[in-house]
């Protein structure tokens, strides 16, 4: 039961700070990071996915 609530917690703090990124958002360079981040993390979970089936082959 705890690391529901510790991995709950770190969602909520993370989405928060997403959030707050999109509302206010940072300089230039550092602005990009929040259309990359999203993308790099899609990417990696669909490589987990495919590598993932590989194996249960």
């Amino acid at each position: 039961m705890g690391m529901v609530i510790i991995s709950a917690t770190g969602f909520i703090g993370m989405a928060w700070l997403y959030v707050s990124a999109l509302l206010d958002p940072a300089p230039a360079p550092l602005h990009s990071v929040t259309w990359i981040d999203p993308a790099v993390i899609l990417l990696v979970l669909v490589v987990f996915q495919l590598s993932g089936r590989r194996k249960g082959k």
